[in-house]
């Protein structure tokens, strides 16, 4: 659900967010990154995904390489990583009241 007096995305960005999150999961982690131009995240999350896919027994090697492609994906299309996403968002600063 869109948050209240959000526009929603142009169909263009949203089909490459599309294709960014398809090739997240199904080529590598970091895809996005790289598609967006961001290199150095893209390889890290690149390398992450890889070791976590071959070096973690069974199941987890499989979570391991969504987890790192689901964060790639939410910090290439938000600029924010998937545990930021669950987190309420933060009060605007406020300057503190002087004392009278």
């Amino acid at each position: 659900m869109p948050n209240p007096g959000s526009t929603p995305l142009p169909v263009g960005e949203q089909i490459f967010n599309g294709v960014k999150l398809v090739a997240e999961l199904v080529l590598v982690p970091g895809a996005s990154q790289i598609l967006k131009g961001d290199f150095g995240p893209g390889i890290i999350y690149a390398g992450g995904g890889v070791a976590a896919r071959y070096f973690l027994p069974g199941i987890l090697g499989s979570v391991g390489w969504i987890v790192a492609a689901l964060d790639s994906y939410s910090v290439s299309s938000s600029g924010r990583h998937i545990w930021e996403q669950a987190a309420p968002p933060a009060p605007p600063n406020e300057a503190p009241a002087r004392p009278e």
